[in-house]
């Protein structure tokens, strides 16, 4: 799963970009908090796992542990909204 936020070519941003962009937000949201922590510190911050570990106060695997449960939460969720959709 990929979640660093590409810039748009021509500027303008389509209704599929905010789409989804909200549906990521919200799939973030519903983390618990420290993955929410973990993934926003490192994806969308981009920050390396051990400055994510710093901040977060915890060891690089513990960091590199909430970012793969996060990712899988997520894909999972995904799926089953595709189902529900």
């Amino acid at each position: 799963m990929h979640l660093r936020a590409r810039p748009c070519d021509s500027g303008e941003e389509t209704d599929r970009d905010v789409d989804a962009s909200i549906d990521l937000r919200r799939a973030i949201a519903a983390l618990p908090r420290r993955q929410q922590e973990a993934v926003v510190l490192h994806y969308l911050a981009d920050l390396p796992v051990d400055q994510v570990a710093t901040v977060m106060r915890c060891e690089n695997g513990t960091v590199k542990a909430h970012l793969w449960k996060a990712r899988q939460l997520m894909a999972q969720r995904m799926e089953e909204a595709d189902e529900d959709a």
